[in-house]
């Protein structure tokens, strides 16, 4: 429970830890969270047209 004992020290850590993550992540390697549902695909298509 290192993990967690460390996220606690931040204020708002449960919350602010995880999202500064998912950020980080999805800048540098956004393909991993396009996991290919409808909604997704429709905004991909959407957003590629002039």
């Amino acid at each position: 429970m290192k993990i967690l004992k460390s996220i606690r020290k931040v204020s708002g850590g449960l919350l602010v830890v995880p999202l500064i993550l998912s950020a980080i992540i999805n800048t540098f390697f956004s393909e991993i969270f396009q996991i290919g549902n409808p909604t997704t695909a429709f905004f991909a298509s959407f957003m590629r047209q002039p």
